[in-house]
């Protein structure tokens, strides 16, 4: 019960401190982002560093970019300001809650109505699934797959890439939270095509609590001749296998990857 006495009296401190200050500006890979007061204390110095590099290396003007676990938007608006007027970015957050503020972010960085926002979890079907979240406000762990610490259930439209008519796709960002073999098993025929960039965040523990492995999803990988490279460095089979917690992974053409 004190938790979330706690939580409540800090929700009313923030909305009477937000009349006065509804945003703060932070530093992210080197650009400024306003941000709502209460989510700040989510952005550390240094915050997800390669992402950005992903971004900036493969979102050129003109460029799209499907961004898969959304959460605040902050790469979302950084996508779209590498992309410009001409470019677009599809962004995917299936957390009503998550989603909300990630409007309200765009809003405050002067995007609002421009990005694609979508309210599915991506997925290897085009249906509804159960989706597990949190209690804590601003969860980005919030997944397709449950766990002791995300036990929040509800209903979720989902969606396969490959139902969806997209006529350009230069990069995809996938941040999922283990859903990753779902999400590229239902993209195949979108990644063939395209041959877009990717940059997969791998989460092993998730993955292991779906009854699927590693080695599943390296054999997704390599039906689909993406490469999987750490900077510029292809990674082995045994390397990417013996990982037991969250990495990411550029896939695709390591000459690419050189920005």
């Amino acid at each position: 019960m004190l938790p979330k006495l706690r939580t409540l009296a800090r929700n009313l401190l923030y909305s009477v401190v937000e009349v006065a200050y509804p945003h703060t500006t932070i530093t992210l890979g080197g650009e400024p982002f306003n941000v709502p007061l209460r989510w700040r204390k989510w952005f550390c110095e240094g915050y997800e560093q390669p992402t950005f590099d992903f971004i900036r290396a493969h979102c050129k003007p003109g460029g799209t970019l499907i961004d898969i676990g959304a959460h605040f938007g902050i790469f979302t608006i950084y996508a779209l300001r590498k992309v410009g007027p001409s470019g677009k970015v599809i962004s995917f957050e299936p957390c009503a809650a998550t989603r909300s503020v990630l409007l309200k972010t765009l809003e405050l960085n002067g995007f609002s109505g421009i990005p694609v926002i979508r309210d599915e979890a991506v997925s290897n079907k085009t249906g509804q699934s159960s989706f597990f979240s949190s209690t804590i406000p601003g969860d980005a762990a919030n997944s397709l797959i449950g766990n002791a610490e995300h036990q929040t259930k509800s209903e979720v439209r989902t969606v396969r890439l490959d139902d969806i008519h997209i006529p350009r796709v230069d990069a995809i960002k996938i941040d999922a939270e283990g859903a990753e073999l779902q999400i590229l098993d239902g993209s195949r025929a979108l990644i063939k095509r395209h041959r877009p960039a990717v940059l997969l965040s791998v989460h092993p523990m998730q993955i292991g609590r779906t009854g699927r492995s590693l080695s599943d999803l390296w054999d997704i990988l390599e039906s689909l001749k993406l490469v999987p490279y750490l900077a510029d460095q292809r990674v082995s089979s045994e390397w990417f296998l013996g990982q037991t917690e969250l990495f990411d992974v550029r896939l695709g053409n390591p000459v690419a990857f050189l920005s």
